[in-house]
């Protein structure tokens, strides 16, 4: 049986084919396969992941002393339960307790300078670097300190027994008349510090990262 003779072109082909095995045999004779740096690339395509920038701590305000106490007395006086209550003191002083209401709203001032020494102290320990947590920060803070005062000066005044007993027919467990109580003190300190907490963040601190605004503008000049 006779086998088909090559032609030249299929001669020069497999001589080719061969010169290019006997190559990759020589690149790869210590016994390490040898990849071309384009192959790596192509085997990861993704570039390698780059650090995020670190973020720039907010700073105080300039003068300090000014825009803390804008703050605190935009907070307080911009209060809608600071409002209601002036407004009903206004239109009738007398009550049944005289001495609660005044109180209340001196509270919401309190509250609000203990917030912004809780949230200043912790600040200079460790600077935030977001608005959005100093805000959250400083809510949870004057929340905490209103609703507490408002508890004290509500039954020390007697204001909160004469409001939350009646609604069990002047009697009920000490546990329902507890949980009016809290239910009371945290919708006061909802209606109370919400806007607070934008306030002291906007107000009190700036992003050096950003062009100085027209805020900074004003505390040089009264600086």
């Amino acid at each position: 049986m006779a086998f088909p003779k090559n032609t030249p072109a299929q001669a020069a082909n497999r001589a080719r084919i061969g010169g290019a095995a006997a190559s990759r045999w020589l690149l790869t004779r210590d016994g390490s396969a040898t990849v071309p740096e384009q192959c790596n690339e192509a085997r990861d395509p993704l570039p390698p992941q780059t650090q995020a920038p670190l973020s720039t701590p907010l700073q105080w305000r300039s003068p300090w002393w000014l825009w803390q106490g804008v703050a605190c007395a935009a907070s307080t006086l911009l209060a809608p339960t600071f409002l209601a209550i002036g407004g009903l003191l206004l239109r009738d002083a007398h009550s049944d307790h005289p001495v609660f209401w005044p109180s209340l709203m001196l509270s919401l001032a309190l509250a609000n300078l203990l917030a912004m020494a809780a949230m200043n102290q912790l600040h200079h320990r460790r600077p935030f670097t977001g608005r959005k947590r100093l805000a959250a920060g400083y809510g949870v803070f004057s929340m905490l300190a209103g609703g507490v005062l408002f508890l004290l000066l509500g039954w020390a005044s007697g204001f909160l027994p004469d409001f939350v007993l009646p609604l069990f027919g002047g009697g009920g467990s000490p546990v329902k008349a507890l949980f009016w109580s809290l239910a009371l003190a945290l919708s006061y300190s909802l209606l109370s510090f919400l806007h607070a907490s934008v306030l002291y963040a906007w107000l009190c601190f700036r992003d050096p990262g950003q062009d100085a605004g027209w805020l900074d503008g004003i505390g040089w000049r009264l600086g």
